[in-house]
């Protein structure tokens, strides 16, 4: 089990490290676990899940090990974002470690080997997904930039500071 789980009105959503994600429902004690299915398109995508979070909509976002998957409880399917090389504007990397939203409505991914994906979650529309798009913060020599590709923790302070946790380069802010 992974340390990531969230509870929503009578369902408590459990992400775990090689398993997928299990759905506890409260009222009738029932659990059900989900997991990749290559013949599902709209499944979850990856099997490890990282970080959960719910955004100021009612979406639950999961972090996996195979892209940012976008969970629809109404439907129960997801919508996933990955890499792709030849779209600059696509995630940064299908390896995702954390997600947090800010107070300025987007939303940061901590990703492998690509630092942070940001996507503006005011301007979302899943009618055109080609049309998202992802701004990135990598690892530069430039003075404002991450000290590491590899962001393993992000978190907003109540001044509205960023702090990025990274693998074996400290922290930024």
């Amino acid at each position: 089990l992974v340390g990531s789980e969230m509870c929503i009105r009578d369902r408590l959503y459990v992400g775990h490290a090689r398993d997928g994600m299990s759905i506890v429902d409260i009222n009738t004690r029932t659990v059900r676990n989900i997991t990749p299915d290559p013949a599902h398109p709209h499944g979850l995508p990856g099997n490890s899940i990282r970080a959960m979070h719910k955004d100021q909509f009612g979406n639950i976002w999961l972090a996996t090990n195979q892209g940012l998957a976008l969970y629809n409880p109404q439907k129960d399917s997801f919508f996933t974002f990955r890499n792709d090389p030849r779209n600059p504007n696509s995630l940064g990397s299908n390896s995702i470690f954390s997600i947090e939203a800010m107070a300025d409505g987007t939303l940061w991914i901590g990703t492998d080997m690509a630092g942070i994906s940001i996507l503006n979650l005011n301007d979302l529309t899943l009618h055109n997904p080609e049309q998202i798009e992802f701004r990135h913060i990598s690892a530069t020599e430039q003075r404002n930039s991450l000290s590491s590709v590899n962001v393993k923790s992000i978190f907003q302070d109540a001044f509205q500071n960023v702090w990025v946790g990274n693998y074996r380069m400290g922290i930024d802010c």
